[in-house]
Formats: C-alpha cells, sequence, structure tokens
C-alpha cells in the first residue's frame, strides 16, 4: 500500500486524485502530482468520511475509499482503459425546447449519437418525446430513450410508463436507458436495488434488449456499489477533469456524460454532452 501525501507523486498520486475528482472534490487536472489542492481534497474527503483530517492517504483513508468503489493499484481512470470515439453525443429533454436536427448534424463538434427522454416517474410522459426521437433518428443520428427513476411510484409501474410511451417495439440503435439520480440512506439501499432490478428486468423482458444504466459514482456508493449489474452497460455521469473513475461493479463506461453545459448548434441553451467507449460495443462500428 503507497503512502502518498503532499509533496508525492507518481502513479499511485494519480489514482487517488481521479477517484476524488469522480466523486466531485476540486483535485484540478490529475497529474500526479499532490499538491496543496489534492491535500484539500484528501482532507475534504477524510472529514466527510469520519477520518482524521491530515491529508495523508493511509490505511484507514483506503479503506473508506474502498467501501466507494477505490481499488489500489488498479488502471488510474478506476477500470479497463476506454478507447473513444472522435465524435460525440448529446442528451435532450423537453426543457431543451424545439430542436434544429439538420443543425444539429451540421455543429462542428461531430454529433453522432443523442439519448431521449421519455418518461418520469410512472405517469409523466416528455411531451417532445415523440418528436425529439423522430426527428433525431430521421436525421441519421444513433438514437434512444431513458427513463428518469424516481422513488415516489413502484418500478413496475414506472416500467410500464416507459414502454407505453416508446411502443410495442424498440427500433432505436442504442439500448433503452435507466437514469438513476437518488440520494438515499443505508437502510433504504436494498428496496431501492430491488426496484431497480424491477425496472430493468421488465424492460429487458419486453424488447429482449438489456438495458443501460445512467449513474455517478456518488450515487451508486450510496446503494453499497452492489455487484451483479455489471451486465448493463454503464452511462457514467461526472463533469470533472481527466479521465473519470467507475462505480464499483464496472470495469470500464460505455458512455461518458462530461458536461451538463455544452452548446450545440440547433439546441437553445445549455446540453449535456457525451463521450463514447467503441471497446463497449453499443453503437455498429463505422
Amino acid at each position: 500500500m503507497s503512502i502518498i501525501q503532499l509533496n508525492s507523486n507518481g502513479a499511485a498520486v494519480t489514482q487517488w486524485q481521479q477517484f476524488l475528482a469522480s466523486l466531485g472534490y476540486a483535485v484540478g487536472t490529475p497529474d500526479g502530482i499532490f499538491g496543496p489542492a489534492t491535500q484539500a481534497a484528501t482532507q475534504a474527503f477524510q472529514t466527510k468520511e469520519g477520518l482524521t483530517a491530515d491529508g495523508i492517504v493511509g490505511p484507514s483513508t483506503y479503506a473508506a475509499a474502498a467501501a466507494l468503489g477505490f481499488s489500489e493499484g488498479s488502471n488510474p481512470g478506476g477500470g479497463s482503459s476506454p478507447v473513444i470515439a472522435n465524435f460525440l453525443g448529446i442528451d435532450v429533454f423537453h426543457g431543451n425546447g424545439t430542436i434544429d436536427w439538420n443543425a444539429v448534424k451540421a455543429d462542428p463538434q461531430n454529433i453522432k449519437f443523442v439519448y431521449v427522454k421519455a418518461t418520469q416517474g410512472s405517469t409523466f410522459q416528455d411531451p417532445c418525446y415523440a418528436a425529439n426521437i423522430k426527428g433525431a433518428t430521421a436525421t441519421g443520428f444513433a438514437t434512444g430513450a431513458y427513463h428518469f427513476f424516481s422513488l415516489e411510484s413502484t418500478a413496475q409501474s414506472q416500467a410500464d410508463n416507459f414502454i407505453q410511451q416508446v411502443g410495442d417495439t424498440y427500433p432505436y440503435t442504442l439500448p433503452p436507458a435507466f437514469d438513476y439520480e437518488m440520494n438515499v440512506t443505508g437502510a433504504d439501499s436494498a428496496s431501492v436495488l430491488a426496484a431497480i432490478e424491477t425496472w430493468l428486468n421488465a424492460v429487458k423482458s419486453k424488447w429482449g434488449i438489456t438495458p443501460v444504466i445512467y449513474s455517478s459514482v456518488n450515487y451508486w456508493s450510496q446503494l453499497g456499489n452492489p455487484a451483479g449489474f455489471s451486465q448493463y452497460p454503464l452511462w457514467l455521469a461526472n463533469y470533472n477533469p481527466g479521465m473519470p473513475g467507475v462505480p464499483g461493479g464496472w470495469n470500464e463506461w460505455a458512455i461518458w456524460q462530461y458536461s451538463e453545459s455544452g452548446s450545440v448548434s440547433g439546441v437553445s441553451g445549455a446540453v449535456d454532452m457525451n463521450k463514447y467507449n467503441t471497446a463497449s460495443g453499443l453503437l455498429p462500428a463505422s
């Protein structure tokens, strides 16, 4: 175990910086140099985890990090090395208004795929879903539909809502996606995990397609980084600089939502931006 602290440097520091960044701590660009910013971020992490905030990454700090999915000596990015495509994707919902898909296609950032919000909870159906999914698909984008999960209704009723909105068949290139962004306590995690499995199983049973899970290290770690979900490709939300680590249970991300404040021609206001890992195989090889 490498004890690292102020003025340490090397791969162990880079891995630690990327782990902290994946949790939202401000470390700047992970550069392998344990400077004042990394020390402050380490102290903030230690304080949150109930440890002595000495800024030194030793056994107790590594143990707390391991409970959140950290594994010393693994790939500095927290999993397998991704092969990042030379194109980007976006995800959209009714808040983005009417979208000019031809303008999106002409955008120099080379947008190639689009996820469209279909539903939320058991009753909400995005009023722009039909226009967005049809417009994006007709313009030549690889598309997929996603559901925003809620704890306010049963998972089965939410799966039913999603299936009703999308239709009896799922004709899109990207798998259906399950958007999980919930803060839960340890006492609630078992019931939440059961609900997640119910939704995933219902959707997979309906269309015979394995869904994608969208989440972050922070949200997923609150569920205890459960095993058994690695069969579902990971759509990772992480807005920090540097290659992101992945939640416990996965070795790599398939899609990385790296920004929630992008700008794309044809879309009003800020838009979520995504990178694609070609090693995931979600999209046909071009």
